[in-house]
């Protein structure tokens, strides 16, 4: 059983799997599934995306939702989004990811294209990394104005670095390279704004990376080491500005355990 729907739908920015580069997609359909397990008597939703990368035309199908019928304790019948739950509508505190971005060399940018030209580049950028951010169930924190870049907090260290590449991937697309940086930690909301000393040693970890790189403290690379297939690089302690003990910091390698060049599929289960 199934139901389609076709209107009221978005485009979005992701890498297509035939041409590569991040390409703007345009979400032909979505479809939804719907089946009870016999032998376990439990409902089962899926929901799947008709899509058309605009750069290639190629058309491809796609998981995007499942949510399952489960039951508690006492028996009842409980609604538990396995995969991925709603994106939450305000700012975490509390222990979370943080990701930094800037845009690298935006003075030389500047000087090439113009304050108006790179203005309207900046901002179409910066639309289609807030569109990422709310894809991977994050939520971008406003108030924390860097540069020209963005600070969104994340409950898991998964969806960081996914996003992380997403985002790299979609600069790269429109031209441009970011300095990116992730850190993991407590931080304290207040109204559009976070704070706290672990933003501070994200920030600090986002002035280490080059352009285009990915940079982690070791708190991210210890929590992503049992729920990805992602290779990072030591690149030693650093001593930084504000805080009291060095920080050990990793890159993010391009390549997984076999060599091959990485693919994270958008919005793949922990």
């Amino acid at each position: 059983m199934g139901k389609l729907r076709i209107e009221g739908l978005d485009d979005r920015v992701v890498p297509c799997p035939q041409c590569g580069g991040g390409k703007l997609h345009r979400i032909l359909a979505e479809y939804e599934t719907y089946e009870r397990d016999h032998e376990s008597d439990i409902q089962v939703w899926d929901q799947y995306r008709l899509v058309e990368c605009r750069g290639c035309l190629t058309v491809s199908f796609e998981h995007s939702h499942q949510c399952t019928e489960d039951f508690d304790a006492d028996g009842s019948l409980a609604d538990t989004r396995e995969h991925y739950p709603a994106p939450p509508d305000e700012l975490p505190d509390g222990a979370v990811v943080i990701l930094i971005t800037d845009i690298a060399q935006s003075t030389e940018l500047t000087e090439s294209l113009g304050d108006r030209g790179f203005r309207r580049l900046s901002k179409k950028l910066e639309t289609e990394l807030d569109h990422l951010v709310r894809v991977h169930q994050g939520v971008r924190a406003p108030g924390n104005v860097r540069g020209d870049g963005i600070l969104a907090l994340f409950r898991s260290a998964w969806q960081a670095l996914s996003c992380a590449l997403y985002c790299r991937a979609a600069a790269e697309e429109s031209g441009m390279k970011l300095h990116v940086g992730l850190h993991a930690g407590d931080v304290v909301k207040e109204k559009a704004t976070v704070y706290g000393g672990a933003v501070n040693i994200a920030s600090r970890i986002v002035d280490l990376s080059a352009p285009a790189e990915i940079l982690v403290s070791d708190t991210v690379r210890g929590l992503a080491r049992t729920s990805t297939r992602l290779r990072f690089k030591d690149r030693g302690e650093h001593v930084l500005k504000g805080v009291a003990e060095p920080v050990r910091v990793f890159a993010l390698l391009d390549h997984d355990s076999g060599g091959s060049v990485l693919h994270v599929p958008l919005l793949a289960p922990r």
